[in-house]
């Protein structure tokens, strides 16, 4: 990466090289912002530009490899399932709780049940309340998530028995 234009930086949980990639990576890192709940529904553009340029087959699958940093601790990484941590990771919290990451299987960021810890929604969602496990809010997602996908691949459409209302954050329009 050359140089990156844009993000959003409130609290600075992450140390910027010159060419505004995070420094002390193995891998270039590219911060969109460094606190989410400070900016949601937001549009944030970036303007990523290659030291050579870089055919977009190549480039791979959009979202590439996102993360989000709990409580402010750097090394405190969650991905999207099976997607791997950045360097700076602390692999002490791998199997904390209910993780059945197992990095020497490439599997992170997962229950034992095949439960994400993160997840990329490319359509509009309704917020699930403060603290409610996403299970208790669409009743469809633990079925297609222990299916690797293949059950309820519409989950979080607004069907007879897929959400319970009450924890989710309705908008009126």
């Amino acid at each position: 990466v050359e140089t990156v234009e844009g993000g959003e930086f409130d609290e600075q949980y992450f140390i910027l090289s010159e060419n505004k990639t995070e420094a002390g990576t193995d891998k270039s890192v590219v911060v969109v912002c460094d606190n989410a709940s400070e900016h949601l529904g937001d549009t944030i553009k970036l303007r990523i530009e290659f030291t050579e340029p870089i055919e977009l087959t190549e480039l791979g699958n959009s979202p590439f490899n996102p993360f989000i940093v709990i409580d402010g601790e750097r090394s405190n990484e969650v991905h999207l399932a099976d997607y791997t941590p950045t360097s700076k990771v602390n692999e002490e919290i791998f199997g904390d709780f209910d993780d059945d990451s197992d990095p020497a299987a490439d599997r992170y960021y997962k229950t034992s049940n095949h439960l994400p810890w993160g997840i990329c929604i490319a359509h509009p969602l309704e917020v699930i309340k403060e603290k409610v496990p996403i299970i208790d809010a669409y009743l469809k997602f633990a079925e297609w998530a222990e299916s690797g996908g293949e059950l309820y691949s519409d989950w979080y459409l607004d069907k007879p028995g897929y959400r319970n209302e009450d924890n989710l954050v309705i908008e009126e329009e």
